[in-house]
């Protein structure tokens, strides 16, 4: 009797690279069949196709590859398909799961984004690890939705496959780099043992499956204010369909934004305020400045996710409705 079927989608990053020992720097070179043979203990979870999207650094992703990702994932989508690994570069893996999250309605399997904090031919890499709990993960559960699957810490014991929503980069080099924004963990995936702990209810969607595509004519920015912050520079943001502001605290700018703001909004622009801070939810209602954006028409109100994912929340449902 055959295992469960996972497809691995291949699109580069760390995980994918190896040092050239001509410049001494990393890069994207590993072809998905090499990586797969690094790690015979994937065969022994499960039965795997391979597929490759791409083989590029995640500072190269753009709107066109995570539409392309979107269909490679629709098309993998199929009765004897267990779940999906999808091996992505770590400095953007949170973009592309936040926006996957948004664009993949109804996932009846598990899409894990796996990364790796360094490359795959060195002693001390994490490629392995993480892809192995990401499939031990996909085989033991009946968990719908897209996540990320990273070291939980410093050691070679566990891995956290975190919601890809909530999911952020906190550090630029450990192996435990990610947390999960102002939320809890959708699970805990033991590397001695392969046991894996649920710690977030599994919800099985059974609803239709749908799938919204980035519409590159709509333009949304992000944007951070900062003491000194020049208002005349949101003037820029007069012709894009959204702008995203990551204002302080609960959700606050400098009160000579407030025109600048006021007149994007009159031109059509949607403005979503998100927060700074790493932990808590915007909330415009508490300060007389919070509650003047509102009157202006500021959305947002609320929310608890990162800027990243808000940013890619809304271009999502700006491209739904064009």
């Amino acid at each position: 009797m055959s295992k469960s079927k996972i497809i691995i989608i291949h699109t580069g990053g760390t995980i994918a690279s190896k040092v050239d020992y001509k410049t001494g720097a990393v890069v994207a070179k590993f072809e998905p069949e090499e990586l797969y043979a690094l790690y015979p203990e994937l065969k022994e979870v499960s039965d795997f196709d391979i597929i490759k999207v791409a083989n590029i650094m995640s500072e190269d992703v753009d709107f066109n590859f995570v539409n392309e990702l979107a269909l490679a994932i629709k098309k993998g989508i199929k009765k004897e398909t267990k779940g999906i690994i999808i091996t992505h570069g770590t400095d953007t893996i949170h973009y592309t799961s936040a926006a996957l999250h948004f664009m993949l309605k109804n996932l009846p399997i598990p899409v894990i984004l796996v990364g790796a904090q360094r490359s795959s031919d060195r002693p001390s890499s994490d490629a392995g690890m993480n892809l192995i709990c990401a499939a031990r993960f996909i085989i033991k559960t009946n968990w719908g939705g897209v996540g990320v699957c990273m070291h939980e810490n410093q050691s070679d014991e566990s891995c956290v496959v975190l919601p890809g929503e909530k999911a952020r980069k906190m550090h630029s080099s450990r192996r435990d780099a990610f947390m999960s924004f102002d939320d809890g963990l959708v699970a805990r995936v033991s590397y001695l043992s392969g046991e894996v702990e649920m710690l977030h209810k599994v919800i099985i969607n059974k609803e239709k499956f749908e799938l919204t595509l980035i519409d590159k004519n709509i333009w949304v920015g992000l944007i951070k204010v900062h003491p000194g912050f020049d208002p005349k520079i949101l003037r820029n943001y007069i012709n894009y369909s959204g702008l995203v502001i990551e204002g302080t605290g609960l959700g606050h700018v400098h009160e000579n934004c407030l025109p600048e703001i006021e007149n994007l909004i009159k031109k059509g622009v949607k403005v979503i305020m998100a927060t700074q801070t790493i932990f808590g939810v915007v909330n415009m209602n508490v300060y007389s400045r919070g509650r003047k954006l509102l009157e202006l028409g500021v959305k947002g109100n609320y929310e608890n996710l990162p800027p990243e994912s808000v940013f890619m929340k809304l271009l999502i449902e700006l491209s739904k409705g064009s």
